[in-house]
């Protein structure tokens, strides 16, 4: 008769001591994260239990029950203790990639959510409408002079002048400040006012 190892328990009897699910068992069985032996593939639980800690990713809750009556550390970096040998120096585990990883991702839901509410505006439409007002400035500017020549030819007056000059500079800077007011990020074009 063969003699039975005393050591070796049930897969269900390992869930039970792992305080987890039959199915996560066979589930790291069948990757080849522990040990089973025989027909009965059966589990020495304290292999199978380092097996477990070396080979499987921690998700632990605080405060969980875990093999040997001890709770789970809570959670943060280190929590699964000291990071792999394969693991270079400086790199962080994989407790403390996940927390990162899934702060971002909060961030950009954030992002997405203040940007369909309209109150944060794509860079790119900024920038084009910012340019288009720059260009229509910049035009205003460019036609000022012949504005004026006509206007001021015959005149005299230094104070009719000074007072058409400062008339028709308002006007330009009413524009630069009217077409600035309505970049709102959509591509909506400035206003066009007519000439004053």
């Amino acid at each position: 008769m063969p003699q039975i190892d005393t050591d070796l328990i049930t897969q269900s009897e390992y869930a039970r001591h792992r305080v987890c699910t039959r199915e996560a068992v066979r589930k790291a069985v069948a990757s080849g994260r522990i040990s089973a032996f025989g027909p009965d593939q059966r589990i020495n639980a304290a292999l199978a239990d380092s097996q477990w800690l070396q080979n499987t990713r921690s998700r632990a809750r605080p405060g969980a029950h875990t093999p040997g009556g001890t709770t789970a550390p809570p959670a943060g970096p280190g929590l699964s203790g000291a990071p792999p040998a394969d693991v270079a120096p400086g790199v962080p585990g994989y407790d403390v990639s996940r927390a990162r990883r899934e702060q971002a991702e909060a961030r950009m839901a954030e992002l997405k959510l203040q940007r369909e509410l309209r109150s944060v505006l794509d860079r790119s439409d900024v920038r084009n409408a910012v340019a288009d007002v720059a260009t229509r400035i910049r035009v205003e500017l460019e036609g000022l002079a012949d504005t004026l020549a006509h206007q001021l030819a015959y005149v005299s007056d230094e104070s009719l002048i000074r007072t058409t000059i400062a008339i028709q500079v308002e006007r330009v800077l009413q524009r630069m400040a009217d077409g600035f007011a309505s970049v709102d990020g959509a591509g909506n074009e400035p206003e066009q006012h007519g000439d004053a």
